[in-house]
């Protein structure tokens, strides 16, 4: 059977080094002699803190931190953990802070695939609070719930032998109250990944050892009006909708907004420019079969009007457009690339440039739209 991967990023001003484990038993962290040794800093401990790993009754595991050290153990910025506080539960994505110079810890925590969903110690009997043996596990993601309601859902999930995992495309369902066209709700859409309301893991409590209760009967409200429930729904086709599709963005701050779900719909992403702009020559052949993004707000400070202006007189020579970063969203939504087609009239011009070279096929017409 496959096995839970936990896994320690290290990093201490330019180096980083990574470190992980999947066998049950305790590690130390400190600055000599340890499993995870980090030297050079003597506000961290020889021994420092210890990082336990135990197995849970579901098939998968645990991982917690103990500090054992004078100075103490910081926990996402907000806590600072202490010899005499006991052993802390960390989770995907909990960062870690040691001594007085910059050394950082990320947890990455990977689920195997296949855990023991169900069975009791002695390996053969279904508990009574768990879902049926037969059904795939129960690894949801949470979005837009208050702290409280999420450790409710959390307690609830873990009763039934389920897990809550932070990265959507780790997980087979998310819970959410309503349904914001978040980055999140768009990659569950693209991985088609059911979108359910809370009440649906109280359904799956109430009715252990039946079929999992119907997901549509769950999908929760929208909170824009203007959108209707059949925009939520699996559609297999999105995970192709972007399909020799290049998208070009203005910037690396601006392109992580929506790198993901490019890649998941299988497009291609790169920055647009990465040097200044030259000539209108220069320009088209950058622009050939792409997609252009434009620029955020706060990103057109970095290019001068007289940059911006030659770039729209080329598209337009072109019968090109740019689009909106919320037309990728309308393109998932609605299954149609129309929404992310970069020619005007669903057309373009076979010249490109002075010197005769020629663009390739693109796709169909545009719209305006929020994600």
């Amino acid at each position: 059977m496959d096995k839970d991967k936990w896994t320690l990023i290290v990093s201490s001003g330019q180096n980083s080094e990574t470190y992980s484990f999947t066998k049950v038993g305790v590690y130390t962290i400190g600055r000599k002699g340890t499993d995870i040794v980090i030297a050079g800093d003597k506000a961290i401990s020889r021994l420092h803190a210890e990082l336990k790993l135990a197995q849970t009754k579901d098939g998968h595991s645990t991982f917690s931190l103990e500090d054992k050290s004078k100075t103490g153990t910081v926990v996402n910025e907000k806590e600072r953990r202490t010899k005499d506080q006991g052993p802390l539960l960390l989770k995907d994505g909990d960062i870690l802070k040691l001594g007085s110079t910059s050394t950082q810890i990320k947890i990455k925590y990977e689920p195997n695939s296949t855990p023991n969903v169900g069975l009791s110690k002695k390996g053969s009997e279904v508990l009574s609070n768990s879902i049926p043996s037969d059904k795939k596990p129960l690894f949801i993601s949470f979005s837009n719930l208050r702290s409280k309601e999420k450790k409710e859902l959390q307690e609830k999930l873990e009763r039934l032998g389920g897990k809550a995992v932070e990265k959507i495309s780790k997980a087979n369902y998310l819970v959410m109250k309503k349904i914001d066209v978040t980055a999140k709700v768009l990659l569950a859409l693209i991985h088609g990944i059911p979108i359910v309301s809370p009440q649906w893991i109280d359904a799956v409590s109430n009715n252990r050892g039946s079929p999992l209760p119907s997901t549509k009967d769950y999908l929760p409200p929208v909170s824009d009006p203007e959108l209707s429930h059949s925009l939520f729904e699996p559609n297999p086709s999105r995970k192709t909708l972007f399909s020799n599709k290049s998208f070009l963005f203005f910037s690396e701050h601006q392109r992580s907004y929506t790198d993901e779900i490019v890649a998941a719909a299988g497009g291609k992403d790169c920055l647009l420019f990465l040097e200044p702009l030259k000539n209108d020559d220069k320009i088209r052949k950058k622009l050939i079969d792409k997609i252009i993004v434009e620029p955020l707000v706060s990103d057109k400070h970095k290019y001068t009007e007289e940059d911006l202006a030659k770039l729209k007189k080329t598209l337009r020579s072109m019968d090109l457009k740019s689009i909106s970063q919320n037309d990728i969203g309308y393109a998932i939504l609605h299954v149609n690339s129309d929404y992310v087609q970069p020619h005007v009239n669903g057309k373009k011009k076979a010249s490109i440039s002075d010197s005769g070279s020629r663009s390739q096929n693109s796709d169909e017409s545009s719209n305006d739209s929020s994600s």
